[in-house]
């Protein structure tokens, strides 16, 4: 069946389909021949490109073509086949193009812009970043300068994560640092102190040595006068027998007798010879103690003594612990003013007592314990002189006295017997010294 179409209905056709819009058209038959194109094409498609677009279409169907403003096609083209051979070219209008090409331009002028607006908020950003961060480094920085001179370190959130750990770890570094500094020097103050201690130990025993040795020889010196003196008042006694000078011999023996007693008191003090442990009983020995002290301390001293039935016998020099227990009722005469109550007593500790001393469970390696307390109700000792009291040639009696020697005496008498000494006291209630020995099981 062959159809015949006029080349004017073709023309019409085109012109009708590319009317009013933004495309122009043209149509090629297959021998590349122009049979229509769209009215106002500039410049006309001529027949002559024609084959060279067929020749580029060859076998496909359709196809892109490249512009080419000398053949009525100044922009990007579409070329399509049709079954009978036939191609259809269609392209945008040059006011269509160029109004794309504008608005391209346009669209990339803005994206360029936006573009260097990114640009420049990256760089804003970028600066005030690197700008944060070297503060952050600085602060932490000047936080490791601070740790290596020693000084505290007080860390400041910079806002870094990461700045603010190691800014963290360095103010825990220093406080470690501050406290092992702190330690160190407590340590230090505490081995010039012990050093200062046993300088001032050294000297006072060299000074108790020269002062025991002096007191030593006077005091044998002493006793030979007094020997001499109670010799001769037992030939005058021994002579006036019956007449008026019996009695004045009589007080004049008995006073011989009192300082030969005191001298006897200091020569066992000044005498360094080791001591005598023997086993002693406290329910018997302390009756006879007790006797002693009401004597010497007079009728207006009440003195009352209580031993525990159950009470453990201790092994220690029976001389000295005499003389420790008159040296403490000595000074309690003096604090009582020589008048009120002093107390003994005599008891096992228990584990409550014991856990309440510090560091007595495991002195000597002892496990039984006694105490021996003398208490009195007297005007008590200040509390900054609690710790002078044991010190040798200490006292707060007046001049003239007392020699400061008591307390000395007994706690070295209780070191000596494997125990220490305790001193509790009030000022206006009065004083309580209590004395630590171990048990006869224990140092057995």
């Amino acid at each position: 069946v062959i159809v015949a179409l006029p080349a004017t209905a073709l023309q019409r056709l085109v012109d009708e389909t590319t009317a009013g819009s933004d495309t122009i058209g043209s149509v090629i038959d297959g021998s590349g021949a122009v049979l229509a194109q769209s009215s106002g094409a500039q410049p006309p498609f001529a027949g002559l490109h024609a084959a060279g677009l067929l020749a580029q279409l060859g076998s496909r169907r359709d196809m892109r073509v490249d512009p080419a403003p000398d053949i009525g096609m100044p922009e990007i083209a579409h070329a399509t086949r049709s079954a009978d051979g036939w191609v259809a070219v269609t392209a945008l209008s040059p006011q269509r193009h160029e109004a794309l090409v504008a608005r391209t331009r346009r669209r990339q002028t803005l994206l360029a812009l936006f573009a260097l607006a990114l640009l420049a908020l990256a760089a804003m950003a970028t600066l005030l970043i690197s700008r944060r961060l070297a503060k952050a480094v600085d602060t932490v920085k000047a936080l490791a300068q601070q740790l290596s001179a020693g000084t505290p370190v007080m860390h400041q959130p910079t806002g870094v994560a990461e700045l603010d750990g190691l800014g963290r770890a360095l103010e825990d570094a220093s406080a470690a640092s501050q406290q092992h500094r702190q330690r160190l020097e407590q340590q230090a103050e505490d081995a010039l102190a012990h050093t200062r201690l046993a300088e001032q130990r050294i000297s006072q025993g060299q000074r108790i040595t020269a002062m025991g040795n002096l007191m030593s020889t006077l005091a044998h010196g002493f006793n030979n006068l007094l020997g001499i003196v109670a010799n001769n008042a037992q030939l005058m006694r021994a002579y006036a027998k019956g007449s008026e000078l019996m009695n004045p011999l009589a007080s004049t023996l008995r006073t011989v007798e009192a300082g030969s007693e005191l001298t006897r008191r200091v020569m066992r003090f000044a005498d360094r010879r080791p001591t005598a442990p023997q086993l002693i009983a406290l329910q018997r020995f302390m009756p006879e103690v007790h006797d002693l002290l009401r004597s010497l301390l007079g009728g207006r001293v009440e003195v009352t003594s209580f031993v525990a039935p159950d009470t453990s016998p201790i092994l220690v020099d029976a001389a000295e612990l005499e003389l420790a227990l008159v040296n403490l009722g000595l000074n309690a005469r003096s604090a009582l003013g020589g008048a009120g109550e002093l107390t003994l007593q005599a008891h096992n500790l228990d584990s409550a007592e014991a856990a309440a001393l510090p560091a007595l469970p495991h002195l000597n390696g002892a496990r039984h314990w006694v105490r021996l307390s003398v208490s009195d109700d007297g005007r008590g000792i200040a509390p900054e002189l609690v710790d002078k009291v044991f010190e040798p040639f200490f006292t707060t009696k007046a001049a003239g006295k007392g020699l400061g020697l008591g307390l000395s005496q007994v706690r070295a008498f209780c070191e000596q017997a494997g125990g220490t000494v305790r001193l509790a006291s009030t000022p206006g209630l009065g004083t309580t010294v209590s004395l630590l020995l171990p048990s006869a099981a224990t140092a057995a």
